[in-house]
């Protein structure tokens, strides 16, 4: 009786010590291994960077079709701070000055 207990033990002793290794196999080799890999997935998939013209929105109509809203199309620059010294985003302001023209 007490044989059948010790392998019993032994046996799930010998399958938590294979499940962990995997677990921490598995870890390291996401983390060390793949790392650099996966840090560059993160980076093309999380920057947005869009194109071309917005677009304006709709007219607002009374019941008569008399226009009550129009809109006007308005060019607009966003800036989306990223990791820049103070310096250089003042280099950077100095540089897009020189290419925007305002009225």
């Amino acid at each position: 009786m007490k044989r059948k207990k010790d392998k019993r033990l032994l046996s799930i002793k010998v399958f938590i010590i294979i499940s962990f290794s995997v677990i921490i196999f598995r870890l390291f080799f996401l983390n060390i291994y793949m790392g650099t890999h996966y840090k560059i997935v993160l980076k093309n998939k999380s920057s947005d960077i869009v194109l071309g013209s917005s677009s304006p929105r709709g007219r607002i109509f009374d019941r008569n079709m008399n226009v009550i809203v129009d809109n006007i199309e308005v060019k607009s620059i966003i800036y989306k701070k990223s990791n820049l010294t103070p310096l250089e985003e003042i280099e950077l302001a100095k540089n897009l000055s020189e290419k925007i023209n305002l009225e």
